[in-house]
């Protein structure tokens, strides 16, 4: 037999590793030579599978290079399979989308949460950008940029990138007006206020015809008063028309209650 088996394929390997893995011919001896000079050899079990021991007193680290052959049972020799060790072992994976907390027009301040250490970088309609590094307890606060003033409608884009360099999804903000944030709006209060300007709202009210009825009874009483002849006693009309004037204050107040109790 002369013909060289292929090329052992080697498994990644990493700073401080005590043995090295990866695939050969079955029955054939895989030596691998590390930086010191030490050399580590075993034999390809029957499913292709094999691994090295780190020789004692070698220690791996990062940026070295290891070379490795296989060796048939009839000498003949692989071509030598380079592995390099990586620098560092670089975190590759990215943070998730920071959360932003409501943003209302004029604010001076962005915030939110993030992951502890990475960067956040928020992107306004401008083009002008802010930073701010999340702290310890997932924290950030931004500053607007001078000259830049937040407005309803605008559009602010938020995005982490931690400490490896890794950037994660955009969260994108749209700024909301007062109302839109639970603000409470001036116009809709006028209009609750002048709610009972038409009387005739009143008269569809469950239970105000009956008190409107009460007060037009009262009214025609005090008619009837007021047609009596003169006995020569003092009038009356004055306490009853300060009778009168209260019980109309009293309907509307009651037909206001009961306009905000069916409101709500």
């Amino acid at each position: 037999d002369t013909v060289a088996p292929d090329a052992p394929t080697v498994d990644p390997v990493k700073a401080g590793d005590t043995e090295v893995t990866g695939k050969g011919e079955p029955g054939s001896t895989i030596t691998v030579k590390f930086p010191d000079g030490k050399e580590g050899t075993t034999t390809v079990d029957k499913d292709g599978n094999w691994t090295v021991k780190v020789p004692d007193g070698t220690t791996i680290k990062p940026g070295d290079e290891l070379e490795v052959t296989a060796t048939d049972e009839a000498g003949n020799k692989s071509d030598v399979t380079k592995v390099k060790v990586p620098d560092t072992d670089k975190d590759t994976v990215a943070p998730d989308a920071p959360t932003v907390n409501p943003v209302q027009p004029g604010d001076t301040m962005v915030t939110g949460k993030g992951e502890p250490g990475s960067t956040i970088t928020v992107k306004f309609p401008d083009g002008k950008e802010g930073t701010a590094t999340v702290d310890k307890d997932g924290n950030w606060t931004v500053k607007v940029p001078d000259g830049t003033m937040i407005k309803e409608g605008d559009k602010l884009i938020v995005t982490a990138t931690d400490e490896a360099g890794n950037t994660s999804e955009p969260t994108e903000v749209i700024v909301k007006g007062m109302k839109d944030n639970g603000k409470t709006d001036m116009n809709d209060n006028m209009k609750d206020m002048n709610g009972m300007d038409d009387m005739d709202n009143m008269n569809d009210m469950p239970g105000m015809k009956d008190d409107m009825k009460a007060s037009k009874d009262m009214n025609n009483k005090g008619k009837e008063m007021k047609e009596l002849p003169e006995t020569g006693n003092e009038s009356t009309n004055a306490p009853l028309f300060g009778s009168l004037i209260a019980a109309f204050g009293s309907l509307f107040l009651l037909g206001r209650r009961r306009k905000e109790d069916e409101e709500k």
